[in-house]
Order: structure tokens, then C-alpha cells, then sequence
């Protein structure tokens, strides 16, 4: 029955991948547009696939990533469904980098429900990521006044030499520290938990 519930889960957490994916398409290219019904209701879907994706990971499955999942369509589907009402101020055309700033948080909180500790397996990534997305900011609202084109032409191979030089160090720091490795989420600890005092 257990490996049922997850099963359903994870077809859920599938179909609000696609369903954020087309989402975020369709602000991308249409964010000028006038909107209907169908295309305001969306990101309210995607926020309510979210809420039930997180309710019953936490409740049954327990699984990080499904709670990853589900937190982040919850954050955006509210903030694109704001950008559509023009409630928030300028296009998705200088807010995309808040998706990665939003991936990056909901990986930290992911993280921490996990293992209840800082785990640098979760917690690198998530801070490159939302460093990288800041970067992006300044460029999307245009406070670096250069051509973001320019920089990656110029700095482009350095980033990619330093970003292998990172990959390279941190998958060493792995074999030396067991901490810098993600597991997967396994029900046996949460299958403890549930065990009855008459079994113990």
C-alpha cells in the first residue's frame, strides 16, 4: 500500500514538473499579452498541485525530493500568478533568474527536513545555484550595464574551467568526506519510527 501512495506521488510530482515547465513557457513568451481565464488559472493549479504533493509527501512517503517539488511549484505558481495580475512590477523577462533563486531556497529547506542539519550535499549546490541566479539579476534589471552576451563571451571559458575545477574538487572531498554525499531517502528510518511498542 505504501509503495502505491508513493507511486501515485510520483506520477503527481511528474505532471507538475510539465505543468511548471509549460507554465513558465508560456510567461516567457506571452508575459505582454493579454490573459484569459484558463491561462490566469494555471499558476493557481500549480500552486494547489503543490500544496497536495507536499501535504501527502509529508504524511506518507517522506521523500525530500517530492517535497522539493512541491514547495517550489507552491512559491512559483503564487509569484507568476502575481506577475499575470501585475501586481509585481516589470515581465518575467527580468524576473527569470528568480527561478533559480527559488530552486535554491527549496532545496535548502528540502535539505534540512531530511537530515535536520546542514548537509553540504544539499547545501553547495543550493548556494551556487542562488549565487549563480543573484549574478543573473544584475544582469536581467540591467544594473551591470554590460551586454550579459559580452561577459560570457569574455569570462565564459574561465567560469567553465573554474566550474570543472569545482566538480573535480568536490567529487574527492566526497570520497574523503561521507557528510558531502547525498543517500537516497530510504523508508527505513521512518519505517522505525512506526514501529509499535508491541513489536519493540
Amino acid at each position: 500500500m505504501r509503495k502505491g501512495k508513493e507511486l501515485i506521488l510520483d506520477i503527481l510530482g511528474i505532471f507538475i514538473i510539465l505543468l511548471l515547465i509549460a507554465v513558465v513557457l508560456i510567461t516567457f513568451f506571452i508575459s505582454n499579452l493579454q490573459h484569459t481565464f484558463f491561462l490566469d488559472a494555471l499558476p493557481l493549479i500549480l500552486f494547489c498541485c503543490g500544496i497536495i504533493l507536499t501535504i501527502f509527501a509529508y504524511v506518507y512517503s517522506k521523500r525530500a525530493y517530492q517535497i522539493f517539488i512541491g514547495i517550489c511549484s507552491m512559491v512559483l505558481g503564487i509569484f507568476i500568478f502575481l506577475l499575470f495580475r501585475k501586481l509585481i512590477p516589470y515581465s518575467f523577462i527580468e524576473w527569470w533568474p528568480v527561478l533559480g533563486v527559488i530552486s535554491a531556497l527549496t532545496l535548502f529547506i528540502a535539505g534540512d527536513y531530511k537530515y535536520k542539519r546542514i548537509k553540504a550535499g544539499y547545501y553547495v549546490p543550493a548556494l551556487v545555484l542562488l549565487v549563480i541566479s543573484c549574478i543573473f539579476f544584475l544582469f536581467s534589471f540591467k544594473i551591470i550595464p554590460f551586454s550579459f552576451r559580452k561577459v560570457i563571451i569574455v569570462f565564459g571559458p574561465l567560469l567553465i574551467a573554474f566550474w570543472s575545477g569545482f566538480l573535480f574538487a568536490y567529487y574527492f572531498a566526497q570520497k574523503k568526506f561521507k557528510n558531502l554525499t547525498i543517500r537516497e531517502d530510504g523508508p527505513s528510518q521512518f519505517e522505525d519510527d512506526e514501529i509499535s511498542p508491541e513489536k519493540k
